[in-house]
């Protein structure tokens, strides 16, 4: 079935745009474009609430596990949610509209509707596992005010990714929801996953500090991986029978190493949160054909696509939005020779309120059949304004409390078994000026033509026309946006030997290589660089030593001889290579001798043992190393020395000191000394005081005869010792020959 657009609404993108690319068929108009924040990229999570059955009930009966508010089907109140498909009827405060996931269709979505708590805190919260480190993701939610009416407190809420283990922050991002806007707005950060991890925490936080206000609407929280859209082009309906084409799009732009794989899933329910229900179907091929359609083929299609050996690594391949097919088992072949065709200029105007309005809807048909027939699929209703059909004249009613607006009503014309679709649009004025609003948007340095006025400024500017038709006053209002040249700047890291294809160039140097790049959305230049980073092969080495007869393992080997190893690893940061070289060492047995020597009664520690004896003693340790050692100890019992005794004289007043003691009277006095080898010696000293009034006079020898023949050999005094003395022999010459002052036992003559 063909379909034809008559108004297309055109939507300003943020200048956040690098490229975008528009594909145009007979069946559809599909626009895809490849933004910074990627909200393009594959969906590894998304919550829409559900409720995208017409049957489900208004209200969801049952909460959700990630939101830790209090669940209530009346949600007044701080901190309570409810989830329903349309915003909660409180008064004329708060938004009754649509969910975004269906808007304009009352019948299917849900959406989280909150009464924002006083106390700031998360109160929504996901957990994402089985993410690739590295990976590129964006964490985005559309949202609203759901405060139409009245001066409250905005609604400030925080987006935050957090470590899974931690709770740190990993990155965070700042929203206000603003009062009385009344439409939908989407939010978003970008995140890049450190290396090494693999699970996040989403969570989404309130940090209003108030009930007065605080209240707003949340859907379609989805967390992205950042890759090349990959877009997928299928009709919604297919008869039994007929054949079913899927085709697709994928623009790669060096993140996937080529060969591509691709693998068509298909699910009956399209839940994105359970990946047991999405099933291969087709083969590895960029297009799925089914050449005869049956009602099993319904349901949800999406492909994925990754390098090739990589398909199935779940969160690091690309994947297409999931989109559902329709298999009608009552179609009906069309007849070649009726045909339908509907002009698309269809527009009402009229500026009295009420009033009403007759349109001839055949007139805006081309048919060939001879009866066309003119059916308005549901019966409109429209913003409080009414519409009757009458054969082929639709009269509308245009109710006298209808303000300024628009409003639209479709309508089919049926030729035979042909039908075509088109929409009638109805500007109304309530006696007042019409209002007209465009917005553009210009490149910086160029010029904008607004009814002969040249413009090159972002301002709104106006003009005020008369309809010389409708005699209403219509005012153009045009909101300029002046797109600056967009920098966006991103960083590439390849291994030494690769090359990096950037803007139809390859390029192998580290360096910053820009390219000026013209947006297919905007027209407008935007300057992206790639900051190139060529990683070189890393060298490193180690040294590991170990015991004879063990073994060391060293990438997937055993080693148990000394010498130097190498190895190549690729890094799981980089995927670049790293050259590792292990100098392995193998210490052999340690053998020690020494030798010891202690006097008898001591010990000697040996290792932790007490030995006393006379022997050789042998024992095993460990080194520094961690090896055995065997240590000889040749111990030695030295035996203790007899005691010695001294005699000393010594004159009335005087002391012998010996060993640090004095002794100044007679008596025999004991002393331990250390000998030459540290053993304990024992001295006896016997002290003889002589008094002088005890002593004999003495008698000196004049003369005596050193000739060996036993007789006056020595010259010798007695008594001397009794005497302090000091005995000098000179010779004739007055030379002095030998000298006494104590231990006099007589002189041979010898000197």
């Amino acid at each position: 079935m063909k379909k034809f657009i008559l108004l297309i609404f055109i939507s300003i993108f943020p200048i956040s745009c690098i490229l975008a690319q528009a594909t145009f068929n007979s069946e559809s108009i599909n626009i895809t474009a490849d933004f910074a924040t990627c909200p393009n990229g594959t969906i590894l999570f998304k919550e829409d609430f559900g409720g995208n059955d017409p049957a489900d009930p208004p209200t969801k009966p049952t909460d959700i596990p990630q939101c830790t508010y209090t669940y209530n089907s009346d949600p007044r109140g701080g901190g309570k949610y409810v989830i329903r498909k349309t915003g909660y009827p409180h008064s004329s405060w708060w938004y009754t509209g649509d969910d975004h996931t269906y808007p304009n269709d009352a019948t299917r979505g849900y959406m989280m509707q909150v009464d924002g708590s006083a106390t700031p805190g998360v109160f929504y919260s996901v957990q994402i596992d089985g993410l690739c480190p590295g990976s590129l993701l964006y964490f985005s939610m559309w949202g609203m005010s759901a405060i139409v009416n009245g001066s409250f407190s905005n609604a400030d809420l925080k987006l935050i990714i957090e470590n899974v283990n931690t709770h740190a922050v990993l990155a965070q991002q700042n929203i206000t929801l603003i009062n009385l806007r009344g439409y939908w707005e989407q939010f978003g950060l970008t995140f890049e996953l450190p290396a090494g991890e693999t699970s996040i925490l989403c969570k989404i936080e309130n940090n209003s500090g108030t009930s007065s206000g605080n209240d707003f609407l949340l859907d379609d929280i989805e967390v992205r991986l950042c890759l090349p859209p990959l877009t997928i082009y299928l009709p919604d309906t297919v008869c039994v029978g007929e054949p079913l084409d899927i085709t697709s799009l994928f623009v790669n732009d060096g993140t996937f190493a080529e060969p591509l794989e691709y693998l068509w899933l298909k699910s009956t329910t399209g839940d994105l949160s359970d990946p047991s229900g999405w099933l291969p179907v087709g083969n590895n091929s960029q297009q799925l054909n089914i050449p005869s359609a049956t009602k099993a083929d319904e349901g949800y299609y999406r492909l994925a696509l990754a390098s090739q050996g990589s398909i199935n690594l779940i969160n690091c391949r690309a994947m297409s939005d999931p989109y559902a097919i329709f298999i009608k088992e009552d179609c009906e072949p069309p007849l070649p020779s009726e045909s339908v065709t509907l002009v698309n200029d269809t527009a009402y105007v009229t500026c009295l309120t009420p009033s009403i309005i007759k349109i001839p809807l055949l007139e805006k048909a081309i048919y060939t059949c001879a009866n066309p027939a003119v059916s308005l699929p549901t019966m409109p209703v429209l913003n409080g304004n009414t519409a009757t059909l009458y054969k082929d004249t639709l009269t509308v009613n245009i109710a006298d409390k209808f303000l300024n607006g628009k409003d639209s009503i479709q309508f089919k014309v049926t030729c035979g078994s042909v039908s075509e679709m088109a929409w009638i649009y109805i500007f109304i004025n309530n006696k007042a000026d019409s209002l007209h609003v465009i917005s553009e948007s210009i490149c910086a340095g160029n010029d904008y033509d607004f009814y002969g006025q040249t413009l090159n400024t972002a301002e709104t500017y106006y003009k005020t026309f008369t309809s010389s038709i409708t005699g209403c006053d219509s005012i153009v209002t045009l909101n300029l946006q002046v797109i600056d040249t967009v920098y966006y700047a991103y960083s590439k890291q390849i291994c030494k030997g690769e090359s990096y294809l950037f803007n139809g160039s390859y390029y192998n140097l580290s360096g910053n290589y820009p390219a000026t790049l013209t947006s297919l959305v905007t027209g407008c230049d935007s300057i992206v660089t790639v900051n190139l980073q060529v990683i070189d092969t890393v060298y490193y080495a180690y040294s590991k030593q170990i015991c004879k007869g063990e073994s060391y393992l060293f990438n997937g080997s055993y080693y148990n001889s000394s010498g130097n190893y190498p190895a190549t690893l690729t890094s799981l940061v980089t995927g670049c290579d790293s050259i590792v070289t292990v100098n392995l060492s193998v210490e052999d047995y340690l053998t020690y001798s020494y030798s010891r020597e202690i006097c008898e009664g001591n010990y000697y520690n040996f290792n932790g043992k007490r030995l006393s004896t006379t022997g050789v003693f042998k024992d095993t340790i460990q080194n520094s190393s961690g090896c055995d050692s065997i240590i000889t100890l040749n111990l030695s019992i030295l035996a203790l020395p007899p005691f010695t005794s001294t005699v000393q004289t010594i004159f009335e007043g005087e002391g012998f000191i010996f060993n640090g003691h004095e002794y100044n009277k007679d008596g025999v006095y004991r002393d331990t000394l250390k000998n030459n080898l540290g053993c304990d010696s024992i001295v006896f000293t016997y002290i003889k005081v002589i008094f002088p009034e005890e002593c004999p006079e003495i008698e000196i020898p004049i003369f005596f005869t050193p000739n060996a023949d036993g007789l006056h050999d020595k010259w010798e005094i007695k008594d001397i010792e009794c005497y302090k003395y000091n005995i000098e022999i000179y010779d004739r010459f007055g030379r002095l020959l030998r000298r006494w002052q104590k231990d006099f036992k007589g002189w041979d003559g010898t000197y």
